[in-house]
């Protein structure tokens, strides 16, 4: 299984209004509109997209995803409210998005010439970092929150459209959906993550600070015990069980 593109926004990484894709397969992002990078205590360099102002970032590489026995998309995301907002798309191929007010995130997929979607049975809470992620194979479809599986779904028979169509962060494409808040790490592979994957990418989330300090943040999943390891410097620790 490869990241076929990855992000976390790192000050290390960041530079001149570039997201880096740290997987080497060429989807950097440029950003847009007020979309800018920013510093969110112990997460490091996020992306910010500031309350009802079109910021975006989008990556205008062709190359095709070469997706053939599954596509897994996921992000860290920190939600100002409950608006509709797109966290990550590509036009006629996939999206992760909130479509309503609901504050349940959908995941769509475009197979056999059609767009086919699943919904979390739960809304997403405001003012907290959460990590979603949907993962689609050729027989079933589920999404994940916060290392538990909260929507699965059988997509109809049909190819995954691999378009080539630019990738956008934080707004669709054509207008509208503007998320507002912060982006803080985002993964795409080329297969179909299983629950205990999920969890696992949950617990990866490493951040680096000034003075090239290196931070690992273990979270763990509902029911697993919580380790961590202490500092001389007192830090809080915030845990959410979903």
């Amino acid at each position: 299984m490869d990241k076929i593109w990855y992000k976390d926004f790192t000050p290390f990484e960041a530079s001149a209004g570039i997201a880096t894709d740290k997987s080497g397969n060429g989807f950097d992002a440029t950003l847009a509109g007020a979309c800018e990078f920013s510093n969110f205590a112990a997460r490091g360099k996020v992306l910010r997209f500031p309350v009802t102002t079109t910021s975006y970032a989008h990556s205008d590489s062709n190359q095709r995803m070469n997706i053939a026995n599954g596509l897994t998309v996921g992000a860290w995301i920190w939600r100002d409210d409950n608006s509709q907002a797109m966290v990550i798309d590509r036009n006629l191929s996939f999206r992760l998005w909130f479509p309503d007010s609901s504050g349940k995130p959908r995941f769509d997929i475009h197979v056999g010439g059609n767009w086919y979607g699943i919904w979390s049975e739960i809304a997403i809470p405001t003012q907290q970092w959460v990590f979603i992620q949907a993962a689609y194979g050729p027989t079933i479809t589920h999404i994940y929150v916060h290392g538990t599986l909260r929507g699965a779904g059988s997509p109809a028979g049909g190819a995954f459209t691999d378009s080539q169509e630019p990738v956008w962060i934080g707004r669709y494409q054509y207008g509208g959906y503007q998320f507002s808040g912060h982006i803080g790490e985002i993964i795409v592979k080329d297969a179909f993550v299983d629950l205990d994957t999920h969890r696992a990418d949950l617990k990866r989330w490493i951040k680096r600070t000034e003075g090239s300090v290196v931070e690992l943040l273990e979270l763990h999943a509902p029911g697993e015990t919580l380790r961590f390891c202490s500092l001389a410097t007192p830090i809080t620790l915030t845990v959410y069980d979903m």
